[in-house]
């Protein structure tokens, strides 16, 4: 089956590197797999397999490639194609229309409603206006997780249109970052260090992170390593000196390997506002790390407080924020051997099963339900019962 991805570009957020993991597992599983994108830029580019044909249609924005995008889908023809966030979705669908070509699978990774009202462009604003009527031409749209189902408008309605499989993680790539050194004087295990990692945008709520550190930093010698780059750097920065944990806080930019990071803290931490499903939550289990983050989703809960694996507090509360992490940093962490079993309904193979059986079942209707899909609620069910 000849497969296309289609992406804006390689930039270091969640669904790049998603869509980079799945289109190297299509490969993997003998598929003909292609990404397309606008351009080649980005930091995941070098993590594309070199069984992937990359497609780069050199435009400056998305809107600008819709012609493009359809003529290369007319000329291609691929089977199916999968696209990913919400203004790429839009773009998609308007482009397989033109071309009358393949069915389209778009894939939503955040909360519709919420991650709508923060665009700032009026075009992207136009597409979150129009991505509900056009999903109605899509032949599925993934979700990471029940919440962000639950937040597109008439998923409800349609539910088997809207099924949720959630974000993979690559074992053996985490692995393997895991061995490496993370060249950071101060995960030398003298420290109790706390690990962030995410864009640096106001969705991430890293002034609340930041609060936490001051407030922390009262009793103990606590620091802080955050992992990223976005426009609020300088903010950031400013606002750590006026609390006084400039010295304690570490905005060290954006990592290709998070995970020897994620291995060596002694937390992961996230205060996100919302989020679809965060990989850096999976990925730091995964990697060891116990978590403490903001129930920012369906699936958080389960990922860390529901398997015993950490702690989850709700959204903004800054007290509860600070005592979750006062109380882990007070028990031993659960073994990393411990979270990996819990943790192998999201490894990728099953994951990029659970998306080729919808599109499968989408070129063969009739042919069952979608058994392997990886729905958070799946996966919570199996931490659960591991630590039971």
């Amino acid at each position: 089956m000849y497969l296309s991805t289609v992406i804006h570009d390689f930039r270091g957020g969640g669904a790049e590197r998603v869509s980079v993991l799945l289109a190297n597992a299509f490969a993997r599983l003998g598929h003909r797999s292609e990404i397309v994108c606008l351009s080649e830029e980005g930091p995941y580019r070098p993590l594309v397999d070199g069984a992937v044909t990359v497609t780069c249609l050199g435009k400056a924005r998305m809107f600008q490639a819709i012609p493009h995008l359809a003529g290369h889908l007319r000329a291609a023809r691929p089977d199916a194609v999968l696209s990913h966030l919400t203004h790429v979705n839009v773009v998609t669908l308007a482009a397989a229309a033109l071309a009358r070509g393949p069915s389209v699978f778009c894939v939503e990774h955040n909360d519709f409603g919420r991650a709508g009202a923060d665009v700032g462009s009026p075009l992207v604003r136009l597409a979150w206006r129009a991505a509900p009527w056009l999903y109605r031409r899509a032949a599925a749209v993934f979700c990471v997780s029940e919440s962000v189902k639950d937040s597109i408008p008439g998923a409800l309605a349609t539910p088997e249109r809207f099924p949720v499989v959630a974000n993979p993680l690559d074992p053996a790539q985490l692995l393997a970052g895991i061995a490496a050194d993370p060249r950071h004087s101060w995960l030398d295990g003298t420290h109790d260090v706390l690990v962030a990692c995410g864009r640096l945008t106001a969705q991430k709520n890293y002034p609340m992170m930041l609060e936490a550190l001051a407030r922390l930093r009262r009793q103990r010698d606590v620091r802080l390593v955050i992992l990223g780059q976005g426009p609020l750097l300088s903010d950031l920065q400013d606002r750590a000196r006026g609390l006084g944990v400039e010295n304690a806080v570490d905005f060290t930019g954006f990592s290709a390997n998070p995970f020897a990071f994620f291995a060596r803290a002694r937390l992961f931490v996230s205060t996100s506002d919302y989020e679809g499903l965060p990989m850096t939550v999976i990925e730091a289990l995964y990697c060891g790390a116990d978590v403490v983050t903001t129930d920012s989703c369906s699936g958080v809960a389960d990922l860390t407080a529901g398997a015993g694996f950490g702690d989850c507090v709700a959204r903004a509360d800054l007290d509860g924020f600070v005592a979750a992490v006062e109380r882990r940093l007070d028990v031993r962490p659960v073994p990393a051997q411990d979270k990996r079993q819990a943790l192998r309904a999201y490894e990728i193979d099953a994951v990029a099963a659970a998306y080729l059986e919808v599109i499968g079942r989408d070129r063969h209707p009739g042919h069952g339900t979608v058994r392997a899909a990886t729905s958070d609620g799946r996966a919570a069910a199996s931490l659960s019962q591991t630590r039971r």
